[in-house]
């Protein structure tokens, strides 16, 4: 699993959906029904698994509004597994706006934890067709939705935005 590839949905190239991700980030919730709505139309028509992916201070909170709102729009079935954490780290934003370059820094080390009936909800979902999908904002390198994935099982990923580097560090791995 750890070398497996990962299909990622995306509703555009960052930063086209920048201030949206901004604002989940803070909790507004009109960015959270507008990311919703982004994201719910690039679902299949079937019943999905949303997993949201915490945030730099280890919670996924924004997420977790998302996946909600997602699930209030998308008919055919939403089941949600809200409890992947990891250690706080530096937000790239944050040091982008303290005058360093977000670029510059290394992937951070995420150490996910997942709860002890993670694996069996997926399995679940999976035995009555959910088909499970990492949640996240933005995606950078990668490595975040990497370590998800190993430490989920999960094969697909809804993202708001990609960068560019997510995709030479994705093409090069």
């Amino acid at each position: 699993m750890k070398d497996s590839l990962i299909t990622v949905l995306h509703a555009g190239l960052y930063p086209a959906h920048r201030n949206t991700a901004l604002g989940v980030k803070a909790g507004d919730p009109d960015a959270v029904a507008e990311a919703a709505s982004l994201l719910e139309a690039l679902l299949p028509k079937a019943p999905v698994t949303l997993i949201p992916i915490p945030s730099h201070n280890g919670f996924p909170e924004g997420n977790m509004a998302v996946a909600t709102a997602i699930a209030a729009l998308h008919p055919q079935g939403t089941y949600i597994i809200s409890d992947l954490r990891s250690l706080p780290h530096a937000s790239r934003h944050d040091a982008k706006h303290g005058g360093t370059d977000p670029a510059t820094l290394p992937a951070p080390r995420m150490d996910l934890a997942r709860g002890e009936t993670t694996l069996i909800n997926i399995a679940w979902c999976r035995d009555h067709g959910y088909t499970p999908f990492l949640l996240d904002d933005v995606a950078d390198t990668g490595a975040t939705l990497r370590e998800a994935a190993y430490m989920t099982g999960a094969t697909d990923a809804l993202v708001l935005d990609v960068t560019l580097r997510f995709f030479n560090d994705t093409i090069h791995d």
